[in-house]
C-alpha cells in the first residue's frame, strides 16, 4: 500500500512539472504580430491578434472563406477542404485575426 501511494504522489508531481513547463513554453511563444492586411477587395476591418491570449479556448470548423455572417470571434478556425482554394480560405480567416488549424 505504501509503495502504491508513493508512486501516485510521484506521478502527480511529474505531471505538475510537465504542465508547468508546457505553460511556460506557451506563454513565451505568444504571437505578438498583427495579421496580414485583408485580401484585395474585401473592404473589412482587420482584428488584431490578442497577444495577451495564449490559450486557444474556442474553435469551429468551416469549409468556407471568412464572411461577416460566419464571424464567430473564436480563437481558432479549423479550415477544411483540401483543394486549390484552401490557401485562399485560410488567408481570409487569418487576415481577420483567427488562428488556423487544418
Amino acid at each position: 500500500m505504501m509503495f502504491s501511494l508513493s508512486r501516485t504522489v510521484l506521478l502527480c508531481a511529474i505531471g505538475l512539472l510537465i504542465a508547468s513547463r508546457i505553460q511556460a513554453e506557451v506563454e513565451n511563444s505568444a504571437p505578438t504580430n498583427l495579421p496580414a492586411t485583408p485580401a484585395a477587395g474585401m473592404g473589412t476591418t482587420v482584428h488584431p491578434v490578442d497577444s495577451n491570449q495564449v490559450l486557444e479556448r474556442t474553435s469551429f470548423q468551416t469549409g468556407k472563406p471568412w464572411s461577416e455572417n460566419g464571424n464567430l470571434r473564436s480563437d481558432v478556425a479549423i479550415v477544411y477542404g483540401i483543394d486549390a482554394g484552401l490557401p485562399q480560405r485560410i488567408g481570409t480567416w487569418r487576415d481577420h485575426g483567427y488562428r488556423i488549424h487544418v
